[in-house]
């Protein structure tokens, strides 16, 4: 491939990222990424390049709307009763829920280190004090 076609290729997917980088307000996309970092084990930067291209990616598969029923309906869905049902047993719903976890699945394969685990040790511990998941993290450095 020529320089001249692969200036062309990343100035296209620059665009297509800016496009739908436009559309999705920053606050939104810093909640979701700082969610998703949280959910992993914390703020590294491993997690940090993960979520980010994870949120990148969900920008690229849904559109702001869908992203944002999708979102609401994982905050509500485990709402105990019929206040909840809706979120739950509704179809509509399920479909939102369902694109968005999709897209999410699929951005999980290409944006995550698949089988390493990042695991912080405790302050103030000497090597051997250290819980075994710092032991791995240690030994795995």
């Amino acid at each position: 491939m020529s320089l001249k076609s692969t200036t062309v290729i990343a100035f296209m997917a620059m665009s297509i990222t800016a496009q739908a980088n436009e559309s999705f307000p920053t606050v939104d996309r810093v909640d979701h990424v700082l969610t998703c970092m949280m959910a992993h084990g914390g703020q590294m930067i491993e997690n940090l390049n993960s979520c980010s291209c994870e949120m990148d990616f969900l920008m690229t598969k849904l559109t702001y709307e869908e992203f944002v029923d999708a979102k609401t309906v994982e905050s509500f869905r485990n709402t105990p009763g019929d206040k909840g049902a809706v979120f739950r047993d509704s179809e509509m719903g399920r479909n939102a829920y369902g694109k968005y976890d999709e897209a999410r699945d699929e951005a999980k394969k290409q944006c995550f280190m698949v089988g390493k685990t990042v695991r912080k040790a405790k302050v103030g511990k000497t090597d051997g004090d250290k819980t075994d998941g710092a032991k791995a993290d240690a030994a795995s450095h």
